[in-house]
């Protein structure tokens, strides 16, 4: 069960921000953008509760002051600026000033990380792991018809290519299908009574013996006069003639 606000007939473009093409009275056509925003209190790991939002029918002055307030969250965190303590003087100021640029910079590079809280709106891990496996076959299949050959193509070249495959045009509805597909799967009935079949002892023997853990062996334990004939006498050890 979803705990979350949902606006049907979205066009999600990424996990967070789509749009939406409404025709109003007059029969124009406009195009209202959307962002998920994530619940903290309404999530649990891989349920996350969120609402979507019609940036478009947000009025002005809220919206500038959402995108202030979450500007200036982003660019006064870091450590660099965190660090600078103590009673403000014209030095720490320029100080602070310059941390903030670099903030910025990674802004407007994409770098920035994104907090935990913004994470929580993004999809369950088992749909985007599906989503993946399809992106894959599909990076495959665009190899196929361009008469490559698969197999020559390394798993880590093809995951890199899935995932821009996944983070493009054609990521929602691919993250869509594997929601839809999980979904299904767990409505489905079972095709058998599991508690009838009985697991293999050795097997459940090997399993638990692979988790006991091993005592470490410390090796002998030497005494300080131990030790310390130990290092005297490596050092007096001969050193290695340097090579010509």
């Amino acid at each position: 069960m979803a705990f979350c606000i949902e606006v049907p007939g979205v066009t999600w473009e990424t996990s967070a921000k789509g749009y939406m093409d409404v025709t109003l009275d007059d029969g124009q056509v406009v195009r209202k953008n959307y962002l998920r925003v994530a619940v903290p209190k309404a999530s649990v790991k891989d349920d996350p509760g969120y609402v979507e939002v019609c940036t478009s029918d947000v009025p002005e002055h809220i919206y500038i002051d959402a995108l202030q307030k979450g500007l200036q969250m982003q660019l006064n965190r870091g450590k660099a600026l965190t660090s600078i303590k103590g009673t403000k003087t014209n030095a720490s100021r320029a100080e602070a000033i310059k941390a903030v640029e670099v903030q910025l910079e990674a802004i407007y590079s994409g770098q920035l990380r994104v907090s935990a809280g913004a994470r929580t709106a993004k999809e369950p891990a088992a749909v985007r792991t599906l989503a993946m496996q399809k992106a894959r076959l599909l990076v495959r299949d665009a190899l196929k018809r361009a008469g490559k050959k698969v197999t020559l193509y390394s798993a880590r070249e093809i995951t890199a290519a899935a995932t821009i495959v996944l983070n493009g045009p054609k990521g929602a509805k691919l993250l869509a299908d594997a929601a839809a597909e999980l979904k299904a799967r767990a409505e489905e009935e079972s095709v058998i009574d599991v508690e009838m079949l009985q697991p293999d002892p050795e097997k459940v023997a090997a399993s638990n013996a692979k988790r006991k853990r091993r005592p470490k062996d410390d090796g002998p334990k030497l005494t300080v006069e131990e030790m310390a004939g130990v290092q005297a006498t490596s050092r007096s050890r001969p050193q290695p003639e340097a090579r010509a």
